[in-house]
């Protein structure tokens, strides 16, 4: 997902809630899980280059992994 605006995540451990994060959470250091319908998802946000091209922002769903 190339677009980042307007997303948010919340963070597994304290449940802070950051607009447009990427990566580990700055409050403790975990996963911050999408937000999507005012609840928390099983996809994470991070930076990453897949096949060489551009680091950006990808999004990972971990459900029913």
């Amino acid at each position: 997902m190339k677009n980042t605006k307007g997303f948010w995540v919340e963070c597994n451990v304290c449940k802070t809630q950051l607009k447009n994060h990427v990566g580990s959470t700055p409050c403790c250091g975990s996963i911050g899980w999408l937000v999507e319908n005012n609840k928390p998802t099983m996809k994470i946000s991070i930076f990453g280059s897949l096949n060489g091209g551009n680091i950006e922002a990808r999004f990972i769903n971990f459900k029913g992994k």
